[in-house]
């Protein structure tokens, strides 16, 4: 009992988690035992009615304090045996037994009367006593319940041996001594040694009754196994100590060495325990008390989806529901039906759900903490029916700053208004604001998670689609802002537009965040947001005027087009510097291509036939005006891929995209030349300029000087030329992220081909700059340069292809949404887990070879507590209509399997499918706490169908 008494003590509140109500049943039980050794050589009814009442509050703590009354129930009736009929004693004895009758009823009754007053009588019934019953008990089968009867003494023997020695041999004395007296009479009736017997043989049972060995149910064992560890050291010491006597001294020193030797084990023991003692609290518990009690007033409530009922104690509030944790509305029972398989609705208790919405509609939370630890990943927060409905339209993701590294999430309920001006179109954009567009989850891809960070000082974030205010949340104007909008597609195609911003409210004003394009940024058919033909150039979409001639949305050849049979015009705005435009066309005859000068005739331009569906048409001059594709005769439409439009110059290639400049300028004829070896001539100076997205993490960069510059040269030889690369943000801001003075005349490492892997530092929307200035101190006129072809680096591995082809991730995250962008010495991707890895995935592809692995750092050198419990891979197939297919489930534990440790490898096979999304993922061990979990991707290899695997 000392250990309660400390743990009531303890300074904090966490703390008191190992207060569990075992200890209140066994403190109950104890006073009751107590009162009961004092009083049944003498007592009568009332005394009787004392130790019913303790005994009484002890089963109101734990059903089980029933069985340790029985305990005196039985004691009672061996007195009355033994006593004799004529001296009244058996008439006592009655009296004293229904007192403890009495005595017991009235903690019950009290607590009657209590949830009568309040209407709970039902909940309270069914709660105490028939849940327990019913569902939780009975989920363990008896033999298996029976079997861990055993759990007290393993955990006895694995910290504290000497007890279970110790209890092991009082056991035998006290059986031995109740043998000896078990006809004793009144006088010398062995008590002390049948209740430690007793006492102990109904905390064996109690630990026992729900066959879930957890380590708490063997504090019922304790006070029993005290007891009779005590017996035996109080007989121990009274032999030790008795009076001098020759023929007594052989015992006497043996007892008094045996004294010595258990006292020094107990100490050991007890240091050994000590030191296993991990005193730090739960990073999970510091960060949910960070984020709740930042983003709520202290009289607020909340509500937590899962089972952490500590978090409201770790945050200091007050929960909004009677369901302090969720278990009675999934029925999911501790840990029994905890298997993704098992269908757990058998457990649910009835009318749950509406008390549920009862107390939520009466004190509808300022925030739900969404916790999917503890087998809660099995019922995720927004696939519950009207509660993710709930979440997704009222609420708003926020501090995920604060819990990027821990499986929950918070969600603050929106604002009822928005602030004035925010559905202005001239805001100004804000370079402090980031917007990221992803999935919430594979549970429910339907869902999109927009995400936006702000600058301290914002008071509010509105949510805008297609300009118009959607969505506010209040945030902490106190620390920098990171939170989350969630949109269901659905709503998006219903507004006609995907193209979504946020606004920062603070008292400088009103600033925007980039806008974004939810289709573009997913890799999703765009089509239900865009309903006829647009042409792209960079970041920029063009919408022509061909409204209502028959297109509707199709995939074909694995893009996103439309089709129509009608006779079709479409006309485009061209950007002064679009100097090719790229289209597919799957149909009966090319459609006509024309260029309309803002002066001068119309002038058709042939397509020319690249490869497969794939044209080009070239423009001669710079200058703005309109596009026009035509087709004239009605019924011999067919299906047009989006037109791309690009300025000359070197290409960047995304995977299997193809990135084409917006800008480029070259002293020689004002733009690149295209020679044949596939280079384009930049005669420096020149620029180029590509648009970026986010989460491009580099660039490999291709680039020289002919060799005609500096052998044998015509002109004047060249004194070099520096290339630079740069990254222009949205507001126009310029950072450089790469810079080469080559000078081949003086440097023979100089010339040829150079290429560079350039890491970049911004990750969000903008342009990627390259810059090349001719030497100084000389004629320029023999500085002949040239780019090739390079490729952009995406968030985490490229899947490779035999044939030379890569697909480039759309998305690479870890950790709440942090991008993946770290590459380790060994040319592996740094991706704490969890890490998520987007890839379109085409129809050829027929299965994915992933290495992936955890640093040796997570598990080497460390106790078991501070180590990794290891990580899940997890692949996907997402369909374009959103089905999910899990296609591998991988476990890695490298702390307990040494075939897990370094880099391994696991492959999926992805069955026929048409253009879908493949995901590849890792998650949280089997305690879903990933602060150690320090994984990384390695090499992906992709293979399609008919191709042999290795």
């Amino acid at each position: 009992m000392s250990f309660t008494a400390i743990a009531f003590l303890l300074p904090g509140k966490l703390d008191t988690m190992a207060i569990h109500t075992e200890w209140f049943m066994v403190g109950f039980s104890l006073l009751g035992f107590l009162l009961f050794a004092y009083t049944w050589a003498h007592g009568d009814w009332v005394s009787g009615a004392v130790v019913g009442i303790m005994f009484g509050l002890g089963a109101l703590a734990k059903q089980p304090g029933l069985l340790d009354l029985g305990v005196t129930w039985v004691l009672l009736a061996m007195l009355a045996l033994f006593a004799s009929a004529q001296d009244g004693e058996r008439s006592r004895i009655a009296r004293y037994f229904t007192g403890e009758l009495i005595g017991v009823a009235l903690p019950f009754a009290a607590a009657l009367v209590y949830f009568g007053s309040h209407g709970a009588i039902r909940d309270f019934i069914y709660y105490a006593w028939t849940y327990n019953t019913s569902i939780y008990v009975p989920e363990i089968a008896l033999p298996e319940r029976l079997a861990r009867i055993d759990s007290p003494f393993l955990l006895a023997w694995t910290y504290c041996p000497f007890v279970l020695v110790l209890g092991a041999s009082a056991a035998v004395g006290l059986i031995a001594r109740v043998l000896r007296n078990r006809s004793a009479k009144h006088g010398n009736f062995p008590l002390l040694e049948w209740l430690t017997l007793g006492w102990t043989a109904t905390g064996l049972v109690s630990n026992a009754l729900s066959g879930r060995g957890f380590p708490h149910y063997a504090i019922h064992v304790i006070p029993g196994l005290s007891l009779a560890c005590g017996w035996l050291l109080a007989k121990g010491w009274a032999l030790a100590t008795g009076r001098a006597n020759t023929k007594r001294r052989i015992p006497r020193a043996t007892a008094a060495a045996a004294l010595i030797g258990i006292f020094g084990f107990a100490i050991g023991d007890s240091v050994k325990l000590h030191g296993m003692i991990d005193g730090r609290n739960d990073p999970i518990d510091i960060a949910m008390r960070e984020a709740i009690q930042q983003n709520c007033e202290p009289a607020d409530r909340i509500f937590i989806w899962g089972f952490s009922p500590e978090v409201y104690v770790a945050a200091e509030r007050l929960p909004s529901s009677r369901f302090i944790y969720a278990n009675f509305l999934t029925g999911m029972v501790p840990w029994t039906n905890t298997d993704p398989a098992t269908d757990t609705s058998y457990a649910i208790v009835p009318g749950a759900w509406d008390e549920f919405w009862s107390d939520y509609d009466s004190v509808p939370p300022a925030l739900i903490v969404d916790a999917p630890i503890r087998a809660y990943a099995k019922y995720p927060l927004l696939s519950q029916k009207r509660l993710g409905d709930e979440v997704v339209e009222n609420y708003a993701q926020v501090a995920l700053d604060v819990t990027q590294h821990i499986p929950h999430k918070v969600f603050r309920r929106l604002e009822t208004t928005s602030p004035n001006g925010v559905e202005a179109a001239d805001l100004i954009e804000n370079p402090a604001m980031e917007l990221r567009i992803r999935r919430s989850g594979v549970d429910h891809p339907d869902i999109v998670s927009v995400e936006c960070t702000a600058p301290i000082g914002t008071s509010h974030i509105v949510f805008r689609i297609g300009g118009r205010p959607e969505a506010t949340v209040a945030v902490n104007r106190t620390r920098p802002v990171h939170v989350a909008f969630l949109v269901r597609l659905a709503k998006l195609v219903s507004l006609g537009t995907d193209r979504v911003d946020c606004v920062a409210v603070a008292e400088t004003g009103l600033t925007r965040s980039p806008l974004e394009e939810v289709g573009r940024r997913l890799a999703i058919d765009r089509s239900a947001f865009l309903q006829n033909p647009v042409l792209e150039f960079g970041s920029t979409e063009i919408y022509g005027d061909g409204q209502g001639q028959g297109w509707k949305s199709e995939i074909r050849h694995g893009h996103v087009g439309w089709s129509t049979s009608e006779a079709f015009r479409l006309a485009f705005n061209r950007p002064e510097m679009m100097d090719r435009m790229f289209f597919e066309w799957d149909g009966n005859s090319v459609p006509n291509v024309s260029w309309q000068p803002q002066v001068g005739p119309e002038v058709a331009i042939e397509p020319i036939h690249l490869d497969g569906f794939s044209y080009v048409v070239a423009f001669e001059k710079r200058e703005t005006g309109l596009i026009i594709i035509e087709q004239s005769e009605s019924g011999s439409g067919g299906w047009l891929g989006r037109p791309i439009g690009g300025a000359d110059g070197p290409a960047l290639t995304l995977g299997n995209r193809t990135i084409y400049p917006i800008y480029s300028f070259s002293e020689v004829a004002g733009r690149p030349s295209l020679l044949p070896d596939n280079t384009w001539s930049i005669h420096a100076p020149a620029e180029v300029r590509y648009p970026l997205e986010p989460g491009i993490t580099g660039v490999m960069l291709n680039y020289g000087f002919y060799d005609s510059s500096f052998i044998q040269p015509s002109n004047p030889p060249t004194n070099g030329a520096s290339f630079d690369v740069s990254a222009v943000n949205p507001d126009g801001q310029e950072e450089l992220q790469f810079s080469h003075y080559v000078s081949p005349l003086q440097r023979e490492s100089d010339r040829g081909r150079q290429t560079n892997e350039i890491p970049l530092t911004n990750k969000s929307s903008g342009e990627l700059k390259i810059v090349v200035t001719a030497g100084q101190g000389g004629d320029r006129s023999g500085d002949w340069t040239y780019l090739a072809d390079s490729a952009l680096q995406g968030p985490g591995p490229d899947i490779l292809l035999f044939d030379g082809r890569a697909l480039v991730p759309n998305e690479g995250t870890f950790g709440s949404g942090d991008i993946i962008q770290v590459r380790l010495p060994n040319g592996n991707w740094d991706a704490h887990a969890p890490s998520r890895l987007v890839y379109d995935c085409p129809p050829e592809l027929s299965g994915v070879t992933v290495r992936f692995g955890i640093k040796p750092d997570a598990y080497t050198n460390r106790t078991r507590a501070q180590s990794t419990n290891g990580i899940d891979l997890i692949v996907e197939f997402v369909a374009a209509d959103g089905t999910l297919l899990k296609l591998l489930e991988r476990p890695l534990r490298p702390w307990d399997n040494p075939n897990d440790r370094g880099t391994v490898s696991a492959h999926a096979s992805i069955p026929p499918h048409e253009l879908g999304q493949l995901i590849i993922r890792t998650t949280g061990g089997p305690e879903l706490n990933p602060s150690f979990d320090w994984s990384y991707w390695g090499r992906f290899e992709g293979f399609v169908f008919d191709q042999p695997r290795d």
